[in-house]
């Protein structure tokens, strides 16, 4: 064996050892050979790959990078290196710190729970669904791969100080010389979109939807594309993404209790309880009358993350007087749909979650058996949903006060309270491990082999590829494109299409004069 032959056979074998020795403290790893294979890393961000796993994807890919998947087990705050020490005062001193490319230092934190990506101009935090480089290959010749004080073959997780998401908001809260303050930050889930990308590049897909749109009409086609998008999701983008913007439908039955008097319908919701509704600490989102959709596309992102202050309450209040009063979930509120049709189902859904998460005093009802139970939110929880089952978090709301559009009637909530005269603070505390859990547990209860699905909904999609001007735009335009060309034009429309408008394929909340 030559020289050149027992460096590259010595940098493997020290590769492979940091590798598999980083398995063993802690970290979630993935191998990156540059093939784009997104899968693994967005699976690694929940679940701890083996050390027989890692070690046989580091056989089948000998020329791929080693990276962290980020959210469950740790989550890495990215910062210039004069601001290391305003991030360590904050969150605590770690011993695990790597030199970026670009200057940056990359400060690696123990995840008290899954964290959910936050960034701002000055510091970027990489929680769930994102990824930090550990070793490159280029680095096994020599060197420790960029780790300042010892790379994570060398120090556990365990050592590492724990923050949750409550740190990192007080960290993007200071008005000091991180200059990062709320205003400025974002916070974001990602999603991996290339398979819809590949569809909207292809001229054959393209030309048999635009044909089907235009045979069937708009309400089948999204019928028919919910069918052939549904299996066609790749699993890895499951997990980690927020829903798209829906609301539940829980319903009112005989027999239950209505609760106290309601608002009659046209007396104004929104005007009679959505000030009492902020006030008692829940986050206000106006919602159209008799439906259950969004008045003002832009207000679900600040509902999600930010209580709507009380002069906007007002404002609304006096121009949308009879609008419904929804809350926007996610941060303040989370709220379980138990969407199931037969009532003894539902009830028993109903009682796994109550053993799960607590006995909440909270329940809404609308179109029986369907119902809604609310819980407070101790970190920002993510959307899941298995079946006729989900919770709502990040991206989502839920329908407080209004009619409901198949009924006609009000939406009441039982005789235990209601968000007008239940403050926030009497509600059970529950986050994203209670949540998986809960519908493990309801998985376990019901039967059924399905996973459940964190946020991803192809119902989401349907807005594009039924859309006529968007596949008609594109297929002309295809015809002068070539493959690259094709496929940045589908990302334009995707990101131009839902980039800002919450509707699940590319959540995040934006400072409020970006918000689209």
């Amino acid at each position: 064996m030559g020289n050149d032959d027992m460096m590259v056979a010595t940098a493997t074998d020290r590769i492979f050892r940091r590798a598999t020795d980083s398995v063993e403290n802690g970290f979630h790893l993935v191998m990156d050979d540059g093939d784009g294979g997104r899968g693994d890393w967005r699976t690694a961000c929940w679940i701890a790959p083996s050390r027989a796993k890692v070690e046989a994807a580091l056989t089948r890919k000998p020329e791929a990078d080693i990276w962290i998947a980020c959210g469950r087990s740790v989550a890495v705050v990215m910062v210039a290196a004069d601001r290391r020490a305003a991030v360590e005062a904050e969150l605590g001193r770690t011993g695990l710190c790597r030199r970026q490319a670009d200057g940056r230092l990359a400060l690696v934190y123990a995840a008290a729970g899954p964290i959910v990506c936050h960034r701002s101009p000055d510091i970027e935090v990489f929680g769930l669904a994102s990824r930090v480089i550990a070793y490159r290959r280029d680095d096994g010749h020599s060197g420790d791969g960029g780790w300042l004080e010892g790379g994570p073959d060398r120090i556990p997780v365990s050592r590492l100080p724990a923050i949750s998401n409550a740190e990192i908001r007080r960290l993007f809260e200071r008005p000091d010389d991180l200059g990062a303050v709320s205003a400025s930050s974002a916070m974001a889930l990602r999603i991996d979109r290339s398979y819809l990308v590949d569809w909207l590049s292809s001229r054959s897909w393209l030309a048999s939807q635009l044909a089907l749109r235009l045979r069937k009409g708009r309400s089948q086609t999204r019928a028919i594309s919910i069918g052939r998008l549904a299996p066609s999701i790749p699993a890895t983008s499951r997990g980690l993404v927020t829903a798209p913007v829906s609301t539940s439908e829980a319903n009112p039955g005989p027999g239950l209790p209505s609760g106290p008097a309601q608002a009659a319908p046209g007396a104004g919701f929104f005007a009679d309880l959505a000030p009492q509704v902020a006030a008692n600490g829940y986050s206000v989102v106006p919602v159209i009358a008799r439906g259950k959709k969004l008045l003002e596309r832009s207000h679900w992102r600040a509902g999600c993350c930010d209580i709507a202050s009380a002069d906007d309450v007002q404002r609304i209040a006096g121009s949308h007087p009879g609008a419904g009063v929804g809350l926007g979930c996610g941060s303040f509120v989370a709220a379980v749909d138990i969407d199931a049709r037969v009532p003894e189902r539902a009830d028993a859904m109903e009682a796994v979650a109550r053993e799960a998460l607590g006995d909440t005093p909270l329940l809404r009802m609308g179109r029986w058996p369907r119902r809604v139970l609310l819980y407070r939110c101790r970190e920002p929880v993510v959307t899941v949903r298995w079946q006729d089952l989900e919770v709502l978090g990040l991206g989502c709301h839920v329908l407080a006060y209004g009619i409901h559009p198949r009924t006609g009637k009000p939406y009441t909530w039982g005789a235990a309270g209601e968000p007008a005269r239940t403050p926030i603070a009497e509600l059970p505390c529950i986050g994203n491990e209670d949540v998986e859990r809960f519908m493990r547990g309801a998985i376990a209860r019901f039967g059924g082999s399905d996973e459940p699905v964190f946020g991803l909904d192809p119902r989401n999609f349907t807005p594009i590829v039924s859309s006529l001007g968007s596949l008609a735009r594109l297929l002309l335009g295809s015809l002068v494109r070539n493959r690259a060309q094709r496929r940045a034009a589908a990302a334009r429309l995707i990101a131009g299409r839902y980039y800002n408008t919450g509707t699940g394929l590319a959540i995040e909340w934006l400072p409020a004069d970006s918000a689209g």
